[in-house]
């Protein structure tokens, strides 16, 4: 049985081929949308590593983005990776703010039963502080009842429920569905993702 501990890595150009793994277990379980994955769905590998390395500082972000940082969740027991990760830096955007929130998670569809969310949640907090984020916000439509719970287990505390619209312009498929936004104090000892 393989272990659970992961860490979280930047995309190099040497995740390359265990990336586009990863985008085609999704695609196999006709997902065509990762969230998190600042449109890996939809770029070859080398585009996207210069858009997600351009966006991690405030002079290079593309525009119509916020800055933020992306990384792949890493198993070490074999260095595939199981998840993604993408950490906005503020909700400067209408749709972040409205939405989406701090931030944007997957895992991998074959991977879905590990205990991975929480592991990545965990490991983000570090670094979420360094940002003088005190309160994550993150969304998740009402028809994701697996995320839906993993988060509530992590401690996000349920904020508001909305009618989602395409407000970002790449998310067509959940025009129509409830949203979900959850917040989570991480000054709060209440919270299960303390480091």
């Amino acid at each position: 049985m393989k272990s659970n501990k992961i860490e979280l890595q930047l995309p190099t150009l040497q995740h390359k081929t265990s990336a586009e793994s990863f985008k085609n277990d999704f695609f196999e379980n006709q997902e065509y949308y990762i969230p998190g994955s600042v449109l890996l769905d939809r770029m070859e590998y080398e585009p996207w590593l210069v858009l997600n390395t351009n966006n991690r500082r405030k002079d290079t972000v593309q525009s119509g983005y916020v800055q933020s940082t992306t990384f792949f969740a890493v198993r070490k027991s074999d260095d595939k990776i199981i998840g993604i990760i993408d950490i906005r830096h503020s909700l400067e955007s209408s749709a972040l703010m409205q939405y989406c929130g701090h931030l944007g998670v997957s895992i991998r569809p074959s991977e879905r039963k590990g205990l991975y969310f929480k592991e990545m949640m965990t490991k983000t907090l570090d670094f979420v502080k360094s940002l003088n984020i005190e309160k994550i916000l993150i969304g998740c439509t009402s028809d994701n009842i697996k995320s839906n719970k993993m988060i509530q287990k992590c401690g996000g505390i349920l904020l508001e429920t909305k009618s989602c619209t395409d407000v970002c312009g790449h998310m067509p498929h959940t025009i129509g569905k409830l949203a979900y936004i959850y917040s989570f104090d991480l000054y709060n000892s209440n919270n299960l993702i303390k480091s």
